[in-house]
């Protein structure tokens, strides 16, 4: 069973974004962070927890923790040193990908963080009123989030999910056979981001 929720971004995003983007060196775009698709055993999940995501986009991506409110239900991005521990950075791809991730802090959930065209020539961040596909996780999971396919059409991007748990079983089943028995669903949930620093 398939589920799909889109999201629909507006040009005027990607012009404050740039602004943003060139006004802040965003810390973490520093660092190497976590390739994708590393190498993964069960060994792994003494210290990490797997995300595995699909994704469809000609953008690269960059993915991290966001901080989560009990009391207003959402989120505030976290940039900078804090984000250095889990952050993961993607090339453009149409497949799925292996996210290693160090357990997150309390009220802290994982989740794309911002798009950007190989050229760089803009960069699409989560800004306040937007919603933003979040999953929780902990030490020893080894989960499927959902798959992101991100596209432009009439001048707008567009972020489309799904999900597809029997791809993401042969996926891991073919690359990671001994973390196979472990993948769960644990599907996207998508708060409101309250603010994010850098924005413009």
């Amino acid at each position: 069973m398939r589920s799909l929720r889109t999201l629909l971004f507006f040009p005027a995003a990607w012009r404050r974004a740039l602004i943003g983007a060139a006004a802040i060196a965003l810390a973490a775009c520093s660092t190497k962070g976590v390739a994708p698709n590393p190498a993964l055993t069960e060994d792994t999940l003494d210290e990490y927890a797997i995300v595995i995501v699909g994704l469809d986009t000609p953008l690269q991506s960059t993915w991290g923790p966001w901080n989560f409110s009990d009391f207003n239900q959402t989120v505030n991005g976290i940039i900078g040193g804090k984000i250095t521990r889990t952050l993961n950075s993607n090339p453009p791809t149409r497949g799925y990908l292996a996210m290693r991730v160090s357990p997150l802090m309390r009220n802290e959930r994982f989740g794309p963080m911002e798009f950007t065209p190989p050229d760089n020539s803009y960069r699409f961040r989560y800004c306040k009123g937007r919603k933003v596909p979040t999953v929780q996780v902990k030490r020893g999971d080894v989960i499927y989030a959902g798959t992101l396919v991100l596209d432009s059409r009439d001048g707008k991007l567009w972020l489309r999910t799904e999900f597809d748990m029997a791809g993401a079983r042969r996926f891991v089943q073919a690359n990671y056979p001994s973390l196979a028995d472990k993948l769960q669903p644990q599907p996207f949930t998508y708060y409101e981001v309250k603010s994010e620093p850098g924005c413009r």
